[in-house]
């Protein structure tokens, strides 16, 4: 490891000769073919190293590490069954009476309690898309990231027939991200 560290530390020195000023093209070629001769003689010589527990590997020196691994980011989410079918405009039989509870989100380790009371919407309808509005600008004056969203379920057997023709109908829930 001396032996290396000491011919590093002299093709160091050669490198330096390289910028000092008004020294002339020859000598500069002379210079490069000295440092190229004098790397072909380390890179031989630690070829023929062996080591045990120790590992040396030729690169480019830099300044940063890229990785084309990315890391897995976990999104927590909370799906409720479904409230509504049909449309998300319809009426929520759940959301209608005195309503209240406390939404708990966990955010860089803190817990905030958002109080949510349905009975400050006032006359607005309690329908999936008005809550869901209710509950985001709640969620964004707490200051948190989460917001809730439709989620739409094939609706299984239910179907309804309109001018005939006969549709399924989808349950809609509500997701939570």
């Amino acid at each position: 490891m001396f032996a290396l560290y000491n011919g590093l530390n002299t093709l160091s020195g050669v490198a330096d000769q390289i910028g000092v000023k008004g020294i002339s093209t020859v000598q500069k070629d002379q210079i490069k073919t000295t440092f190229k001769k004098g790397l072909a003689e380390i890179n031989a010589y630690a070829a023929s190293l062996k080591f045990e527990d120790f590992r040396l590997t030729e690169g480019e020196v830099s300044t940063t590490a890229r990785s084309t691994i990315a890391v897995g980011k976990t999104t927590a989410t909370y799906s409720t069954p479904p409230l509504v079918t049909g449309s998300t405009s319809n009426l929520v039989d759940a959301f209608q009476g005195d309503v209240r509870f406390t939404m708990s989100v966990k955010r860089s380790g803190t817990t905030h309690n958002i109080a949510i009371d349905l009975s400050e919407m006032g006359t607005t309808p309690r329908s999936l898309v008005n809550v869901m509005a209710y509950l985001n600008d709640k969620l964004a004056t707490a200051g948190v990231g989460t917001r809730v969203a439709a989620d739409r379920i094939p609706g299984g057997d239910k179907t309804i027939t309109v001018g005939g023709s006969r549709s399924r109908l989808e349950q809609i829930q509500m997701l939570m991200r």
